[in-house]
């Protein structure tokens, strides 16, 4: 991914350069092309959230940790623009400004938003309660669940198989070898989240769970992503 967005930006100037020359030469009509994908917006927090998982799992969650200590009300109840700027300063905590040009970049075409639609079609699979009812929920080996003083006692009774893992998946470190798999569908940046990780990290730390992450928009944009 990060190299098709670095041969996208050497196009880009490589073509500015060739359009100054010619322009020198004849008059040119400028061309504007919009591409607009058939899934709706997808938050630019997510998009920077796999960004990170880019740099490596451990940056990935590092970022996770920060956002979940943020007060949530600078992800839900803010404009574009705030919220945007508020992710770039956090994400500025683990990268150089090299990295970060590429980040804006990467959020400008959009590239990381079909990986995050990939989630939300896992999640449709899954066939988990309405984001309405439920702003988080949990599959504990099979059981599904968004009341948060239930996950430990499910934990403590699951019996079935782990739940089917994907390669887009985001675990957890230190509870691959546990016996009991527990995957959270939430957005990250909301309150849900924010209870539910924290949740999660302890039945991590205890040895009890094999913690998975997969971003589940909440609710969903009318607006399609471009």
């Amino acid at each position: 991914m990060r190299e098709r967005i670095l041969q996208v930006l050497w196009a880009t100037l490589t073509l500015l350069i060739l359009m100054r020359r010619v322009s020198g030469q004849a008059k040119v009509k400028p061309v504007t092309t919009h591409l607009s994908a058939k899934w709706t917006h997808t938050p630019l927090l997510l998009e920077t959230a796999e960004y990170m998982r880019e740099e490596s799992p451990a940056t990935f969650w590092s970022f996770v940790d920060i956002i979940a200590e943020k007060d949530p009300q600078l992800f839900t109840n803010r404009n574009e623009k705030e919220i945007y700027d508020e992710t770039l300063a956090a994400a500025g905590q683990f990268l150089s400004a090299s990295q970060i040009y590429v980040l804006k970049l990467s959020l400008s075409l959009r590239a990381y938003s079909p990986k995050i639609e990939m989630f939300h079609q896992i999640g449709h699979d899954r066939d988990l309660p309405s984001t309405e009812n439920c702003g988080a929920t949990v599959d504990i080996n099979g059981e599904l669940t968004c009341d948060i003083e239930k996950v430990e006692e499910l934990v403590e009774k699951a019996t079935s198989s782990k739940p089917v893992t994907y390669e887009v998946d985001h675990h957890f470190p230190g509870g691959e070898t546990a016996k009991v798999g527990v995957v959270l569908y939430a957005e990250l940046g909301s309150a849900e989240f924010q209870r539910f990780h924290a949740a999660l990290k302890d039945l991590v730390s205890a040895g009890k769970i094999d913690y998975i992450f997969r971003h589940r928009v909440k609710p969903p944009s009318a607006a399609k992503a471009k």
